[in-house]
């Protein structure tokens, strides 16, 4: 569902096929991190010399664990433990308006495959990211100058498709006579005309909890349904705790979208240990912080890879520099937990014996059977008791 979706919207924005496909492309991550996190959970692995200090592992979302990060990379530094940071980066900063710019200098310069590349650019992120990266005037002023960049190509059909998105995109636009030709905005107004003078159709979308609604660049109300004119348009929900929700939508009646949004979920206990013993460890102090707002509590779990919990505790997050101290004073005790006996101890494996393969019992039974040979030689050399038997009488 989700690859058929992005492959229809990667389609809609013009990007050629085979971009289309390898955009739609499942991810194997179900969020990025951070490419330092990620160079960092390759090497992270215990010493050879001794695996007595645990793995320090976060996850959650980035802008409410940057102040435990420095927290237990300063109490990893302290220990001599590791530390891997695997909460959510934060998106990108958009390229797409920078994109933009540098197409219309090129369009400007007659260098028009240049201008395409950058328009190209500028689209993929559009379908990479969301409508979201962009404005509704830099979304309309991009088909805008994809139309004008496939005219002097000599692709009018195309061109003519771009118009119309665009005036789809803002009906209410006019172009400036400083800026474009007279016939590129006699063009473009035909489109709009056109555009303006079909069916409006409402458009609804249905979601609950702390959600932001972009259609066509612009920020709607969930509350009421958006009257749109009939053709393509781009959406894009963003809800506190689950995944970004894109779409491109081909409306031609009134429309009421229900989307399925995927929960965004911070590492499980579980996946923490099977993490932590990939690479050698015998315990992890987990840090976890839900998605779900308030973002203001961060769990703490002191784990070993057999599954078992040595500690648990919790602290507030302010989602400030104050949460640095409490966090490693949080993380000391709770590492305290760990005695030195415990670190050290192997992780011993039981196994069911047979009685005959009781090394105990071969043992006692060698110190028995050694017994019984040296004790008739140890007798022997025992000195005189204190008497002596002699002969008495006379010889024969």
């Amino acid at each position: 569902m989700l690859r058929h979706t992005a492959l229809l919207l990667a389609l809609s924005l013009g990007l050629p096929s085979e971009s289309a496909a390898q955009e739609a492309a499942p991810s194997a991550a179900p969020d990025a991190v951070s490419s330092a996190a990620a160079d960092a959970a390759k090497n992270a692995a215990v010493s050879p010399e001794a695996d007595a200090a645990p793995l320090l592992l976060l996850s959650g979302p980035h802008n409410a664990t940057r102040f435990l990060a420095a927290a237990m990379d300063d109490v990893a530094r302290r220990d001599g433990g590791s530390f891997v940071d695997l909460s959510v980066a934060p998106p990108p900063p958009p390229t797409a308006p920078a994109e933009l710019g540098r197409a219309v200098a090129a369009y400007q310069e007659f260098d028009y495959g240049r201008a395409m590349q950058h328009l190209t650019a500028a689209f993929a992120e559009i379908q990479s990211l969301g409508v979201r990266t962009v404005s509704n005037a830099e979304l309309c002023d991009l088909f805008i100058y994809r139309a004008l960049v496939r005219n002097a190509q000599g692709d009018s059909s195309a061109a003519w498709d771009d118009f119309v998105q665009a005036a789809l995109i803002d009906p209410t636009r006019h172009l400036d006579a400083v800026r474009f030709s007279p016939s590129v905005a006699a063009s473009f107004e035909r489109a709009r005309t056109a555009v303006v003078q079909g069916p409006a159709h409402a458009l609804s979308v249905e979601a609950s909890g702390d959600c932001t609604l972009v259609i066509d660049g612009d920020e709607r109300s969930l509350r009421t349904p958006v009257s749109l004119r009939a053709g393509r348009h781009y959406l894009q929900l963003a809800c506190s705790g689950f995944r970004e929700y894109s779409d491109s939508l081909l409306l031609d009646s009134d429309v009421n979208v229900r989307p399925e949004l995927e929960k965004r979920m911070s590492l499980s206990s579980q996946e923490a240990i099977a993490f932590a013993n990939e690479r050698g460890f015998r315990h992890v102090a987990f840090v976890r912080v839900p998605f779900a707002r308030p973002i203001n509590t961060a769990l703490f779990s002191l784990l070993n890879v057999s599954g078992q919990e040595v500690g648990r505790t919790s602290m507030s997050l302010a989602v400030s520099a104050e949460d640095k101290p409490l966090a490693i004073a949080t993380l000391s005790r709770l590492l305290d937990a760990l005695a030195p006996a415990e670190i050290l101890a192997p992780l011993v494996i039981a196994e069911k014996r047979s009685w005959y393969q009781n090394p105990w019992l071969w043992a006692a039974a060698g110190v028995v059977a050694t017994t019984a040979i040296l004790l008739p030689f140890a007798l022997q050399d025992q000195p005189n008791s204190g008497f002596r038997i002699e002969l008495g009488g006379e010889t024969p």
